[in-house]
């Protein structure tokens, strides 16, 4: 039976021989993980005698003080530092378990929250491909060895008494448990959902972040969809796309959004559209903004009713802009009906590793 964790401050404090206050540099996910990962990091600082300053990452060489820079929002100034330190630590949450605690727990929107996180797991994609990075993710095992590791990467022992009591602290008394019991473990007293309550939002997630979240843990890039349930509608501004659009009228925006985060790269932007049988002939537009300027556009001209697909490349020069897919008529319409089925994103090549040995 697991025990309530113990505290290391009454452990005696060991200070280890560092030729140089090195900043240490962390990033992740909001989520439990994170808190359980940067609890370790400061918690390991004093119990070895070097308690950390925590600072930004523009303050972050300005001295000889142990310095160590922990953010959920890591920008273009965190990726830099870090690549001058040679190294950083990234958290990545499980996908769906992150987007259940920010939406049912702290309370954001389903919106808010799909949003928040493909900029944070996006941004993270970008620090791995340009820093080497150790990658600390919910499924590792046993718990033990993650907790060591962090230990290295921080320059610190990874065996001693001071080391035993933090992993007994954070990964548990024995080998059995993974990191995301170990969270658990560490917080026996908070509940921890395992998956949005929402099955549509629960599809979304699966959908177009956790391929992200996978892209880091495993170094392989896969598509990401983006369903119709995260689409706009253009004819009623900032109301979700219904299941089928009427046509009839003006030419005009028909869907938009839906303002997610991709890891830069090259894609293949793949729009599914079905088209009622009087939409012969009609001309439809699919255009891709970066920041809510156009890249690059699309046509689908339908011969006869049916479900037709639309590709065409893009690049994303900058991770921490929004992308959106804005779906248009480009001439008036009589008759007929539409429905945009989803949008299926395809990376252009491999994502480069940069994970530590």
């Amino acid at each position: 039976m697991l025990k309530r964790p113990v505290s290391t401050s009454a452990l005696p404090a060991v200070r280890p021989r560092l030729e140089a206050a090195v900043p240490v540099f962390a990033a992740g996910t909001p989520s439990p993980l994170v808190s359980w990962g940067f609890g370790l990091i400061a918690e390991a600082g004093h119990a070895f005698g070097k308690p950390y300053t925590f600072s930004s990452a523009e303050e972050a060489w300005a001295d000889d003080t142990p310095r160590a820079v922990l953010t959920t929002s890591p920008g273009d100034e965190f990726t830099a530092a870090a690549r001058r330190a040679g190294i950083a630590i990234l958290f990545v949450g499980d996908a769906q378990r992150d987007a259940a605690w920010l939406s049912d727990v702290i309370g954001r929107s389903k919106t808010e929250t799909l949003r928040a996180l493909t900029a944070v797991s996006s941004a993270l994609f970008h620090i791995a491909s340009n820093v080497r990075t150790l990658v600390i993710h919910e499924r590792m095992k046993p718990a033990r060895l993650a907790v060591q590791q962090i230990l290295e990467t921080l320059g610190l022992p990874r065996t001693g008494p001071v080391a035993e009591g933090l992993m007994t602290r954070f990964a548990g008394p024995t080998n059995d448990l993974n990191v995301s019991q170990a969270v658990r473990w560490l917080t026996p007293d908070q509940t921890l959902p395992s998956r949005p309550d929402d099955e549509v939002f629960d599809s979304q997630i699966r959908k177009a972040l956790a391929p992200i979240n996978q892209a880091l843990v495993t170094g392989k890039r896969t598509p990401v969809i983006w369903p119709r349930a995260v689409f706009l509608d253009g004819d009623r501004l900032g109301e979700p796309a219904k299941p089928w659009i009427e046509v009839a009228g003006a030419a005009r925006m028909l869907y938009y959004g839906p303002d997610l985060h991709l890891p830069p790269g090259g894609w293949t932007v793949e729009t599914t559209l079905c088209f009622s049988d009087d939409l012969e002939g009609n001309v439809f537009s699919i255009e891709f903004l970066l920041g809510g300027k156009a890249q690059a556009r699309g046509r689908v001209k339908p011969a006869r009713g049916g479900t037709y697909k639309a590709s065409f490349d893009v690049d994303v020069l900058h991770h921490h802009l929004p992308c959106e897919v804005r779906i248009y008529l480009d001439q008036g319409s009589i008759f007929g009906r539409m429905a945009l089925i989803e949008v299926v994103l395809r990376p252009l090549e491999s994502a480069p590793s940069a994970h530590a040995d």
